[in-house]
């Protein structure tokens, strides 16, 4: 990765802007014992998502907003939205930052 790419945008931004975000359709994966393996087939590297990791990544089968997956989360364990609204942003980040998942135009 290029920390100088400016070719994606900011996720503050997106969240802003509402921008609708799904896994990138080209990662294979397979939810294991509430865990979810990717791989990234242009690199080889495996990822393995703890349980609230592989929900949101569940979620992202269909396109959503980050707000959509914050809250639908925060539901899920009955917790605040904007108490877990940062940690959410920062896995969506690192999601992006791996090109595991994509903006929908």
């Amino acid at each position: 990765m290029n920390p100088n790419d400016t070719s994606r945008a900011a996720l503050p931004e997106l969240r802003r802007a509402g921008a609708r975000l799904r896994q990138n359709l080209q990662v294979a994966w397979r939810a294991i014992d509430g865990e979810s393996v990717l791989i990234d087939p242009t690199t080889g590297t495996v990822f393995v998502l703890n349980g609230v990791g592989s929900r949101v990544w569940s979620l992202l089968e269909e396109p959503r907003t980050q707000d959509e997956l914050t809250d639908t989360i925060a539901a899920e364990h009955e917790l605040p939205a904007d108490a877990i609204a940062p940690d959410i942003d920062a896995f969506v980040a690192s999601l992006d930052e791996r090109r595991l998942i994509e903006v929908m135009p």
